[in-house]
């Protein structure tokens, strides 16, 4: 993945901006330099993928110098063991690695949910009503019935 800093809205099941994306990424032909720029500028934050590849990538440290100055929370998450901060995020508290995808991802969840950045949707109960204080609707097939009487001939 040639973009290294991953602007975010939200995490898990949220809108995600990648470069590489098949649908929503950079098209073949875009100025993927302008898509980037545009991406970040937009996003609320950026999840870096840290690994000596991005810490060795100059656009990666550009996009960090970017989503810094624009004020951009920024979640660091360590691709390998051992990994080194980026020098641009000694300050900032990282996601160190684990073989288990999920311990990386339940920290960045509840430090985006925590952060005002996503929601917190709990699982829908079925029989709850849709709307509170209102019954949930009857999904019996009835005849469609009218208060307004029988129709009126014209004259």
């Amino acid at each position: 993945m040639r973009g290294c800093a991953m602007p975010v809205s939200c995490a898990a099941g949220h809108e995600v901006f990648r470069d590489q994306d098949r649908e929503n990424g950079i098209k073949p032909g875009a100025d993927w330099q302008q898509t980037l720029l545009r991406q970040l500028h937009i996003r609320d934050a950026v999840v870096f993928l840290n690994s000596m590849a991005s810490q060795e990538s100059m656009w990666c440290h550009s996009e960090l110098v970017l989503a810094t100055a624009w004020g951009k929370r920024v979640y660091p998450i360590d691709l390998g063991p051992g990994l080194a901060p980026h020098p641009l995020l000694h300050a900032v508290q990282g996601i160190a690695f684990d073989e288990d995808i999920d311990a990386r991802v339940g920290p960045l969840t509840e430090a985006l949910v925590q952060d005002g950045l996503a929601d917190v949707m709990p699982e829908w109960q079925h029989g709850r009503p849709p709307y509170p204080g209102l019954a949930a609707m009857d999904l019996c097939p009835t005849p469609a019935s009218s208060s307004a009487g029988p129709p009126r001939s014209r004259s």
